[in-house]
């Protein structure tokens, strides 16, 4: 089994959550809550707005994807339905002031964000002030959504792949941890990984080596069902969340590697600021002019 949560809210999920929308209400004229729109983390989330006078089920089926709470102490609350991996980017920019997701949306979400740092618009001073904005989201793991982030492959291959940990210097005298990873490579000598997770992957497989070399990797984005690209010959290896780990199994799949641990998150803003308008103000000189 790899589930690692708990199916509903607990208790202390209901108490984190009442207290994140406490923060929104009392800091924020008109604030703005991105909550999932379908998925392993929807039915939770409708758990946690029912105490809040909000039917999401009922709010989904209408097809309208944002509605108010109930209640004059939470009706200024205006809740918006969203894609997970798109949760992060809304409340990162400041276009809601917070928001529920799955841990490893925010990961991949914040490793996609850091490649994608205007810097040749920004100045030394500009640029550390748009880093600066990341470190006023504040997150908090929630109980339920536990999965797992693994790497995973059919039973023939699995049989190639051996880990070894070893601690070895850097170029800059750190002392660095290694893994050495035995496997056959096919003809162009390049480790092929499907997934829909391209940050998590490269930021797991970059210090891999094999024969004192960095390991050749390709990493394949998919939006999903990313099990079929072993047996199609796309890739030789996945990186993808389980839970029960029912699919592997019924696709001839079985993990080789633990990556990571995964809940549902909830997050906010410390203070609010609209990063991409900010970035944008900064590089103008008068209204309507962008410096080059």
């Amino acid at each position: 089994m790899y589930f690692t949560g708990s199916k509903g809210p607990s208790e202390r999920d209901r108490q984190r959550f009442r207290k994140l929308l406490e923060r929104l209400k009392d800091q924020y004229a008109e604030p703005k809550l991105a909550i999932p729109n379908k998925g392993e983390l929807f039915e939770p989330t409708a758990e946690l707005l029912k105490d809040f006078g909000l039917n999401l089920v009922d709010l989904k089926a209408s097809r309208k994807l944002s509605a108010q709470l109930q209640g004059a102490e939470w009706a200024k609350i205006k809740v918006f339905l969203m894609n997970v991996f798109d949760i992060p980017m809304a409340v990162v920019g400041g276009f809601t002031q917070g928001g529920l997701t799955g841990g490893d949306a925010k990961d991949e979400d914040f490793g996609k964000l850091m490649t994608q740092i205007p810097t040749e618009n920004l100045s030394e001073f500009e640029a550390k002030k748009f880093l600066d904005l990341l470190t006023d989201i504040k997150n908090e793991s929630l109980d339920f959504g536990g999965c797992r982030l693994v790497l995973a492959t059919d039973q023939n291959k699995a049989k190639k792949f051996r880990f070894y940990e070893r601690v070895g210097g850097s170029a800059y005298g750190e002392t660095r941890s290694f893994t050495t990873l035995s496997y056959d490579f096919g003809p162009d000598g390049r480790l092929r990984i499907a997934t829909r997770y391209p940050q998590l992957a490269m930021g797991y497989t970059r210090l891999w080596i094999t024969r004192d070399d960095l390991v050749r990797i390709s990493i394949l984005p998919l939006n999903g069902s990313v099990e079929s690209s072993i047996a199609l010959g796309m890739a030789d290896a996945i990186v993808d969340l389980v839970a029960s780990g029912k699919t592997l199994e019924a696709n001839g799949l079985v993990p080789v590697a633990d990556i990571a641990s995964y809940s549902a998150v909830l997050m906010w803003k410390e203070r609010w600021t609209n990063m991409y308008q900010e970035s944008l103000s900064s590089n103008c000189d008068t209204p309507g002019q962008y410096r080059h």
